[in-house]
């Protein structure tokens, strides 16, 4: 195994230890997520957050639903984001109460809706 590999297996390995002492698994694949972000893996960086978003972590929600509402141009899934900042929004977090109430004012992923938007 070449050594840059080693050294990333190492780092793998030290990375997933940490994660076996952290608090919750949510936490964990949030972390993950942000680390596959920052080396350009967006694919991986999006399953890892969903799996933390699924698992109750809101800030892993707010992060899907800000990368499918205003990240890179090829990611952008206005429903998507709808999806996520519900999920944020329903746990509480103003922001995504926000955002989800703006996108039904203006129909933008969810359909248009004066009522609803009021509601969020």
């Amino acid at each position: 195994m070449p050594k840059k590999q080693e050294k990333l297996s190492a780092l793998a390995s030290c990375v997933s230890g940490i994660c076996l002492i952290a608090a919750s698994t949510a936490a964990c694949l949030a972390d993950s997520g942000e680390q596959h972000w920052r080396a350009g893996e967006h694919a991986a960086a999006l399953e890892s957050w969903q799996q933390a978003a699924r698992s109750g972590d809101m800030q892993a929600a707010l992060r899907l639903a800000a990368v499918y509402r205003r990240g890179p141009i090829e990611l952008r899934d206005a429903e998507q984001a709808g999806i996520w900042f519900k999920r944020a929004g329903l746990q509480g977090d103003p922001s995504a109460l926000y955002e989800l109430g703006l996108m039904y004012e203006l129909g933008v992923g969810v359909p248009q809706d004066p009522a609803e938007a009021a509601r969020w």
